[in-house]
C-alpha cells in the first residue's frame, strides 16, 4: 500500500490550546464530503439530501457540511476534534484519553453515529449528521491524534518552502502545513479546485483499497492516523520541501481517500 511504502522510505523523529486547530481546513474537509458523497448507496443520498435540505445554504451538500463543526465550534466541544496519544498508543490508551467529561474524536464519532440511528427529531439528526462528517475527516489527519506536549503540532514552527510566515505576523507551524497548506499547494500545483482534487482522489481508489479500509472501526482509525503522526508527520525538517513534502503528500491523499470512503460507509449503513 502507498502508505506503508512511504513510510518505510521516511523512516531510518506541556498541553496547548487547540483554538486554530482545524483539520485539513476547507479544501480538504470539502475533498472528504465529496469522496463521501460519491461512495454513499443511492438510498443514504437520498437520506442526506432530505436532511441537509433545512439546513443553511452553505450546508445543503455533504461537502458543505463538513464545515458546519468548525464554523459552530465552541469551548465545550473543542476537544470533540482531536485526540492526544502517545507513541505506539493501544486501544486502551484511547479509552484513558476519551474519558468524561471531555469526549475525544474517537467518542464524539460513536455518539453521533448512535444519534444519527436514534429516533431522534430531524434537527437533532440533521447535526448529528455535520458532526460525523467533520469529525471523521478531523480523525484522518494525523496529528489530530498526535502529542499533548506539542498540541498535535501546533506549538512546531517550520518553514515551508523557505517561507516563515503564511500571512503577515502568522508563522507556519506543523499542524497548520498538514491542515491546510499541503493541500492548498497541491490544488495550484495540479487541480483546478478542491472538486477536481476530490474527483481525482475518488477515481484513483482500488476496489482492494476500498476492502482494507471499510469494515472496520474508529478506534482502528485513531490508531492509524497515530502511527502516521509519528513515523511521518512529526519527523519534519525545519523547512518542509523536497523528500519530506512529497511523502507527506501520499500520506494526505491516501488519509483523504480513507477519511471519504469510511465516512460513506458509515453513512450508508446508518441511513439506508
Amino acid at each position: 500500500m502507498r502508505t506503508r511504502l512511504w513510510v518505510v522510505v521516511l523512516l531510518g523523529a506541556l498541553l496547548l490550546p487547540w483554538g486554530r486547530a482545524r483539520a485539513w481546513g476547507s479544501d480538504g474537509h470539502r475533498i472528504v464530503g465529496e469522496i463521501a458523497r460519491q461512495n454513499l448507496t443511492s438510498a443514504a443520498a437520498a437520506r442526506v439530501r432530505a436532511l441537509l435540505a433545512g439546513d443553511g445554504e452553505a450546508y445543503r451538500t455533504l461537502a458543505g457540511a463538513t464545515l458546519w463543526a468548525d464554523h459552530t465550534k465552541s469551548d465545550e466541544d473543542r476537544t470533540w476534534h482531536y485526540i492526544n496519544l502517545p507513541r505506539n498508543a493501544r486501544k486502551e490508551h484511547i479509552k484513558q484519553a476519551c474519558g468524561q467529561p471531555h469526549w475525544c474524536v474517537t467518542e464524539a464519532i460513536h455518539h453521533f453515529h448512535r444519534l444519527l440511528t436514534s429516533d431522534a427529531d430531524t434537527i437533532a439528526k440533521r447535526d448529528a449528521l455535520k458532526y460525523l462528517a467533520h469529525f471523521v475527516g478531523d480523525l484522518h489527519q494525523p496529528l489530530h491524534a498526535g502529542r499533548r506536549r506539542d498540541a498535535g503540532g501546533n506549538a512546531i514552527k517550520v518553514n515551508f518552502f523557505g517561507r516563515k510566515y503564511r500571512v503577515e505576523d502568522v508563522r507556519y507551524n506543523l499542524h497548520a502545513v498538514w491542515d491546510t497548506s499541503i493541500i492548498r499547494r497541491e490544488i495550484q500545483r495540479k487541480h483546478a479546485d478542491w472538486r477536481h482534487y476530490a474527483d481525482a482522489l475518488a477515481a484513483a481508489v482500488t476496489p482492494a483499497e476500498r476492502s482494507e479500509w471499510t469494515g472496520t472501526a474508529a478506534e482502528d482509525w485513531t490508531l492509524e492516523s497515530s502511527r502516521l503522526a509519528f513515523s511521518v508527520a512529526y519527523t519534519a525538517p525545519g523547512s518542509i520541501e523536497g523528500p519530506y513534502y512529497e511523502i507527506s503528500v501520499s500520506v494526505i491523499e491516501e488519509q483523504l481517500q480513507r477519511a471519504g470512503i469510511r465516512l460513506a460507509e458509515l453513512l450508508s449503513r446508518a441511513l439506508e
